[in-house]
């Protein structure tokens, strides 16, 4: 793969990319490389009333060579510091999600994309992948209104690029989320200084509030007012922490008490 020039690398991953994206008998959409496979699944995030707002997209990785679950974060680790093939992988599981996506049933909605802080600076700030992003949106029907790139907690994120990404972005209508808050690399100056539109706080601050300790979960309720941003509770597990999230002011919950992550079926299915 080429290295030579931003452009280059991303049209020779977006080539391959495509190669390798198939389509099962039931219409979902996967790739395989090598002796692994990708497939998608989807958590809702629901608000106040339980309605589904939007879907944030997890790949699930599958050694078919010896029939075992890859966690994706361990995998991701060990990408960290191959760029181009971070580049590579997170490329070809957004174009897996948003194909499977867009043939559902939820297609309105938002769908929240992973994306590691390096990836994103890469594609956010190269016209060629931004416009070959656009045409891939339009050709499924895909507003870019609905799209909101989460970004990962990973260290080394270079401020300067996310900042202008983040408004080379914003300028064609998708969305960016800061994932996470609370955990190490995700902090209150990275908010601050990015101001994202989502701002999703970390089950390890949300879950406190079983030991009735909500101090934390209202700084962070705190901070997302300062940055302009949604305030999204990850790890919800009972209702006991939905209700007391609810009764802080927060609007949007994500969590195994509403719905695990799960395959979206096409529509004429």
């Amino acid at each position: 793969m080429t290295t030579n020039h931003p452009t280059e690398s991303f049209i020779s991953v977006h080539q391959r990319v495509l190669q390798l994206i198939k389509r099962d008998c039931n219409g979902i959409y996967y790739a395989e490389l090598g002796e692994l496979r990708f497939d998608s699944v989807f958590q809702p995030i629901v608000d106040s009333e339980r309605e589904i707002y939007a879907f944030e997209a997890l790949v699930r990785i599958k050694n078919t060579a010896e029939e075992v679950m890859i966690n994706p974060a361990d995998y991701f680790n060990l990408l960290v510091n191959n760029t181009e093939e971070l580049l590579f992988i997170t490329t070809l599981c957004s174009m897996i999600h948003i194909r499977n996506f867009s043939q559902s049933g939820f297609r309105t909605k938002k769908i929240f994309l992973n994306t590691p802080p390096i990836v994103f600076e890469s594609l956010s700030n190269c016209r060629n992948a931004i416009d070959l992003l656009l045409r891939a949106l339009q050709s499924i029907g895909i507003q870019t209104e609905q799209i909101v790139y989460e970004i990962m907690e990973f260290e080394g994120v270079d401020l300067t690029a996310t900042l202008s990404g983040k408004e080379n972005l914003r300028r064609n209508g998708i969305l960016i989320a800061i994932d996470d808050y609370g955990c190490e690399f995700a902090t209150a100056e990275r908010v601050i200084s990015v101001e994202p539109d989502y701002l999703k706080v970390d089950r390890s601050i949300v879950q406190q509030v079983e030991s009735d300790d909500v101090e934390a979960l209202l700084g962070a309720l705190k901070l997302g007012k300062r940055a302009n941003a949604k305030v999204i509770a990850e790890g919800v597990e009972t209702e006991k922490t939905f209700e007391c999230c609810k009764s802080l002011g927060i609007e949007l919950f994500q969590g195994y008490y509403f719905e695990p992550p799960r395959m979206l079926k096409p529509n004429n299915i």
